[in-house]
């Protein structure tokens, strides 16, 4: 529901008032952000989401699919670690190795390190 807040403010407020947030609750954070382009937010829920300790489900990787994760990462005005991970973690969990390697690969390229999380 709260997803569907034209608000994200207001979406937001009613996720942070949440006593007992679950998979559901952080996916459809994670859709609504997705659903409005709010790319770098949608990659912040997701690593928050796993550092409260909730594993992503393959509703929560496949909601927004694979192609729109790539197109908000396009549009992101700045990718860190946290991005690349994000997009590298998806296509890894997908089975997309050829395109999980390409983007390793970039993301090499470009003089990113990688760290724990982005290591498979």
């Amino acid at each position: 529901m709260y997803s569907k807040c034209k608000s994200i403010k207001s979406r937001e407020k009613v996720f942070e008032r949440m006593t007992q947030k679950n998979v559901v609750s952080w996916t459809a954070m994670l859709v609504g952000y997705g659903q409005k382009r709010f790319s770098e937010e949608a990659v912040k829920i997701f690593f928050e989401m796993q550092r409260n300790g909730f594993e992503p489900n393959d509703f929560t990787l496949g909601s927004p699919c694979m192609e729109d994760s790539y197109q908000l990462f396009i549009e992101m005005n700045t990718r860190d670690e946290v991005s690349w991970t994000a997009l590298l973690t998806g296509y890894a969990q997908f089975g997309k190795d050829n395109e999980t390697i390409d983007l390793f690969e970039r993301m090499l390229a470009i003089g990113l390190k990688p760290d724990g999380d982005s290591i498979f």
